[in-house]
């Protein structure tokens, strides 16, 4: 069974952040991940992926550079601990 979408998502934006995938290739295998995302009935893979594509379009426009639309991405994938009965 292959992992959860939003497990996937995150797998493949960081492996853009590490340099093992080019901006082209996470763009060909989001696009259509992303493209009918609202079946998969998984809240935070949509998020996600939304979140990714309007990055991705501000990129495309022209308002981010690469290393800004980096700095964008790399708080969606970063694994932050959180411990219940403890402030965030």
């Amino acid at each position: 069974m292959p992992p959860p979408l939003d497990v996937q998502i995150r797998a493949y934006v960081a492996r853009y952040l590490s340099g093992d995938l080019t901006l082209r290739e996470l763009q060909e295998w989001l696009a259509p991940v992303s493209w009918n995302i609202h079946r998969a009935g998984n809240q935070t893979a949509m998020d996600l992926a939304y979140d990714i594509e309007l990055s991705l379009a501000e990129y495309t426009n022209g308002d981010w550079t690469e290393d800004e639309l980096k700095d964008l991405l790399r708080p969606l994938v970063e694994f932050r601990p959180v411990s219940a009965g403890q402030p965030e």
